[in-house]
């Protein structure tokens, strides 16, 4: 599987297929790629993420306990905080769909801050019922 991918949206693709994947060290692919790409279960609990999203946070996710977001604090495009609960990843779990067109600023422990598009995907069996572990796959530019 290829994993040097420029647009949102095939990076998106390959994360998906990795993390849809029945063999777990497909979410292998997931470190190579450059984006940030971060799985939780249904309930929002991050269950895997990769190391582009330490670089892009500022922070080191904690698996397993952290919830609905890898960022240490978001806000709108406006300055406006967003608690993670109402984060893009927190829409898309309650409401059962993707997210696309949404932006928001993340604030590293630092205090710096950094635009991005989230991607945040839930993934499905055949029957409608969440995907294994990995549910949820959040792509960020």
């Amino acid at each position: 599987m290829r994993t040097a991918t420029s647009s949102p949206e095939s990076m998106l693709n390959v994360a998906v297929a990795a993390a849809m994947s029945s063999d777990y060290r497909q979410l292998a692919i997931l470190e190579n790629l450059s984006a940030p790409i971060y799985v939780t279960d249904s309930e929002g609990v991050i269950t895997f993420y990769n190391k582009a999203c330490i670089s892009f946070t500022g922070r080191v996710p904690t698996v397993g306990k952290d919830k609905w977001c890898v960022t240490w604090k978001l806000y709108t495009d406006d300055g406006d905080f967003i608690p993670h609960d109402k984060c893009p990843m927190a829409v898309a779990i309650q409401t059962r769909r993707p997210i696309r067109n949404a932006t928001a600023i993340a604030e590293r422990p630092d205090g710096t801050r950094v635009n991005f598009r989230p991607y945040p995907t839930p993934l499905f069996k055949q029957d409608g019922s969440f995907f294994w572990r990995g549910q949820f796959a959040g792509r960020y530019d």
